[in-house]
């Protein structure tokens, strides 16, 4: 989307949503007439009790809707005039749709001109969606905050300390009170509180309609709470009247309330502070500013609203509505979650399964049920597979104010609700990250809140989560001070494949971890050249697949992983795979032959090439098999783009079909782009010919093999040539271990008259000869065979011998220093570190090794008591540190009145 398309639409969202009054219906320019699609009408908001008026439609990237308001406004008046035919509607009091606004998501909020019932409203979906150009279209939910009504019975704040099922938060608060730590509440925003105010940051009103703003006016930088109170029948027929719930406040008071001020109530993690992003007014929230608001809460852009200048670690939403995830919802979520945000969750207070309650059924959340000061799940609390976990919600005593309409005075009460569990959830996640170096994924903090559980005193009604909520065990865990020293099991199967000219996709086996903390994840690590040792970690997932994207066509690449787990150990790396990007022009399709096994990530895009002779007839290029949706695009003499093709086939699915009527000769460009994500689709291009080519490609000459290290050989040929008319398609390589041996296996293709064969044995020698194959999949002969043998792996030893006094119970220490040079690559993973320090008490001492990165490894840790010196070889895996630069030996005396000096130091690798 061009920059210039977001400022018109931005310019028309603040001062032109125009009413579409119904002249005449607008035909959609399509060469065909294709049924609306199922899956692009998103049903789970009609689930919401109520009438209907906002919407939320996303059009294709590129589409005319998405690049003209003038075109937009037609097709929402062609629907709206679609919609009225369908109900009948009076002709007097015609339906019409205006243009709200446009979302940093790429899709388009709308209103309809008076509210719908179920069966209207999803008319009104159905009318939208037959334009094909729409990706989805959904209603653009009220949401409303978890409030269930009191009960006092209770002890104040038992969710803290209570012995059975309270959270032990007093014994985390030994460790930690979350101080740097940002906590983003999305709720109705906040009153004036002596108990709040301390803690609260600036925060954003993200509600743009007034009548549920109920402050006079829309977005604005105030997030204070007006009052929420309703009259009987405001929200919809037969609704009742409702005081103010001044709902955020009594979240945020659970959150980050100010503790040990002798005033009012403590806060779970009572050193971070709020940031409240207001979303919810009278009669609820739209899903479409709550999207927004995770967004910027978690330090995303969103138009017209300055920069959160503190960017929430967590993400409160003590609120929700019944039905499916939506799509807008989900995206919002994806992106706060991919900022680093941990995004909470109430289940809801309605006694069903969560997975008819959003936003707690979407994915990459972490999903509260609540619990009773028993351990029992309160009656009200939404159950299910996809709860997390549960803490307390029965009976919270928070902070509240005591207008029954407007602001009154700053007071406390207790409120029921998993809105009140959620957030004891949402400080124990505070506290966790103010205790991680670095931060911890959203995905670790999820796998660690569940794994340090406590259990339930006795099975729940329903499926509740890991267990109970347990402060000071998930601290514990996330500090690494649990008993989960166990490492996930090294990553095995590792396979790369370039899918495009820039994309690789990696797949590998699922690691496992018995360590008791649970496998958290996979880290992936990439370094650019066939034999760079330099890697950097790209990204981490849960899955045992990931599609690079964004890469540098004709260029190689190198992957490793390893997995983590919830306590922070890291397996090891698996063996080192390479793959090169395709060329701009693509991989070559062979006629009438198949590439099956294709998937793409949304937006990404497949590239191919295929060279026609004179002659050819029956030109066509088609794509079958597998999931998702891949449109296909076809263009003679360049790359086509999806609005420059000489044939475009675009149906929903995988089935498509580009049939070229008169051939040309040369060579003609496929593209497949992910409209959304596919796999498992196959692509043949194929055409007739009068004769067959059965002529082999000439032999290959010039193969040269030259030992890169002790793991790697390069090869280099001569290119190869074809004349038999389906052009030359690459190279097979084929090898045999031994200086003579004879039994060669193909190791591996290529399109270049080079290869770097990896993941060799040292001091190793190894055959290699290479053959050319064309397009009709004739075979060339071999060329002579050569010989190269690897390298032998060699270390070396690095001293320093200089005494270095070590303070006397200081937290700096002293540090020795030895600086290495020349060498390449990275420290192997069992590097020898020797050391020799003479100290009468060495259980005063924390001894620590830094890399030249800055990276610290722990070699001892204030253990052996009274003993004298440590005269030691410790054994460390330094295999992502790069050998040259300034290694330095730090040591720290962390009590008084014994002293020593570092006597010697080495280091061998």
């Amino acid at each position: 989307m061009s920059r210039k398309y977001v400022r018109t639409m931005r310019f028309q969202t603040l001062y032109a949503a125009t009413a579409l009054a119904l002249a005449a219906p607008f035909a959609y320019a399509s060469p065909l007439s294709q049924p609306v699609a199922a899956e692009r009408v998103l049903t789970g908001g009609l689930q919401s009790p109520g009438g209907f008026d906002r919407f939320i439609v996303k059009y294709r990237d590129g589409s005319p809707e998405s690049r003209s308001q003038a075109t937009l406004n037609r097709a929402l008046e062609d629907a709206a005039w679609g919609t009225q035919a369908v109900l009948r509607a009076s002709s007097s009091d015609p339906l019409a749709l205006s243009h709200v606004r446009h979302m940093d998501l790429g899709a388009e909020v709308v209103r309809v001109s008076k509210r719908l019932d179920r069966a209207g409203a999803l008319t009104l979906m159905q009318k939208l969606a037959e334009n094909p150009n729409v990706e989805y279209v959904e209603v653009d939910r009220l949401n409303h905050h978890t409030l269930t009504p009191n009960d006092p019975s209770y002890s104040q704040q038992w969710g803290f300390n209570g012995a059975t099922a309270g959270t032990r938060a007093d014994l985390a608060w030994d460790i930690t009170n979350g101080s740097g730590v940002v906590v983003a509440i999305l709720d109705t925003g906040i009153t004036t509180h002596a108990d709040l105010n301390a803690n609260v940051l600036p925060g954003y009103d993200f509600i743009i309609d007034t009548t549920v703003s109920n402050d006079g006016n829309g977005r604005d930088s105030n997030p204070a709470d007006p009052g929420d109170w309703t009259t009987a029948g405001q929200c919809y027929t037969g609704s009742p009247a409702s005081s103010s719930s001044w709902h955020g406040t009594h979240v945020a008071g659970t959150v980050a309330a100010v503790t040990n001020n002798s005033n009012g109530v403590a806060g779970m993690a009572w050193g971070a502070k709020i940031v409240p992003a207001r979303v919810l007014g009278t009669c609820g929230g739209y899903d479409s500013d709550i999207a927004d608001a995770m967004i910027w809460a978690s330090g995303g852009s969103v138009s017209g609203v300055p920069a959160n200048a503190n960017p929430a670690e967590v993400i409160n939403l003590s609120l929700g509505g019944s039905g499916a995830c939506g799509a807008t919802t989900q995206a919002a979520i994806n992106t706060a979650v991919g900022n680093g945000s941990v995004v909470v969750i109430a289940a809801g207070n309605d006694n069903v399964n969560v997975s008819n309650a959003s936003p707690a059924n979407c994915n990459n959340v972490i999903a509260v049920a609540s619990i009773t000061s028993t351990g029992a799940r309160s009656s009200f609390s939404n159950y299910g597979a996809l709860i997390d976990i549960a803490a307390p919600g029965s009976t919270i005593y928070s902070t509240m104010n005591s207008g029954t309409t407007t602001p009154g005075s700053a007071t406390y009460t207790n409120y029921s609700g998993t809105s009140m569990a959620t957030p004891h959830v949402a400080g124990v996640v505070a506290l966790m990250q103010a205790v991680s170096n670095p931060a911890k994924t959203p995905a670790q903090i999820e796998s660690l809140l569940k794994s340090s559980a406590r259990a339930f005193p006795s099975t729940p009604s329903q499926t509740i989560g890991a267990g109970m909520l347990d402060a000071q065990a998930a601290v514990l865990a996330a500090q690494g001070g649990g008993s989960d020293t166990t490492a996930p099991s090294t990553v095995s199967g590792l396979g790369a494949s370039a899918a495009s000219s820039s994309q690789v996709n990696l797949s590998w086996s699922a690691a496992t971890d018995t360590g008791g903390s649970g496998l958290a994840g996979y880290k992936i690590e990439r370094c650019t050249g066939s034999t760079c040792t330099t890697y950097a970690q790209i990204a981490t997932t849960t899955s045992t697949s990931y599609a690079n994207t964004g890469l540098t066509a004709g260029t190689t690449y190198r992957y490793r992983v390893r997995a983590y787990d919830g306590a922070g150990n890291n397996g090891g790396y698996s063996s080192v795979v390479n793959a090169t990007t395709q060329t701009t022009g693509g991989t070559a399709l062979t006629n009438g032959v198949a590439v099956t096994g294709l998937s793409a990530a949304v937006g990404a895009q497949l590239n191919y090439t295929m060279v026609v002779p004179a002659g050819a007839t029956n030109l066509k290029f088609v794509t079958t098999g597998g999931t998702g949706d891949g449109d296909l695009y076809v263009k003679f003499g360049s790359a086509p783009t999806t609005s420059s093709y000489d044939c475009r086939s675009w149906a929903t699915g995988n089935a498509e079909t580009c049939n070229i009527t008169t051939a040309q000769a040369g060579t003609y460009y496929v593209m497949v782009n992910a409209y959304t994500a596919f796999s498992g689709m196959s692509l043949t291009g194929s055409y007739t010919t009068s004769t067959a080519d059965t002529t082999p490609p000439s032999t290959v000459a010039g193969l040269s093999a030259t030992a890169a290290s002790s793991t790697q050989v390069n090869l280099s040929w001569s290119a190869a040539t074809d004349s038999g008319g389906s052009g030359l398609a690459g190279y097979k390589i084929e090898r045999c271990t031994g200086s003579t041996c004879t039994s060669y296996a193909q190791i591996a293709t290529t399109t270049s008259t080079s290869y770097s064969n990896t993941g060799l044995a040292a001091s190793t020698t190894y055959r290699y000869r290479v053959r050319a194959y064309d397009g009709a999949g004739n075979n060339g002969s071999y060329s002579s065979v050569v010989n190269a043998t690897t390298q032998a792996a060699s270390t070396q030893t690095y001293t320093n011998n200089t005494d270095y006094n070590i303070p006397d119970n200081n937290t700096t220490g002293v540090t020795s220093t030895i600086t290495v040079s020349g060498r390449t690559g990275n420290a192997p993973s069992n590097t020898q570190v020797a050391v020799n320090i003479v100290h009468p008490y060495i259980g005063d001492l924390i001894v620590d090794l830094l890399a030249p990165d800055g990276s610290v490894y722990t070699l001892h840790n204030r253990t052996g008591g009274s003993a004298d010196n440590i005269v030691t070889t410790y054994t460390v895996n330094l295999s992502t540190e790069a050998l040259n630069g300034s290694w330095r030996l730090r040591a720290r005396d962390r009590a008084a009145s014994d002293v020593g000096y570092i006597n010697s130091w080495s280091i061998t690798f």
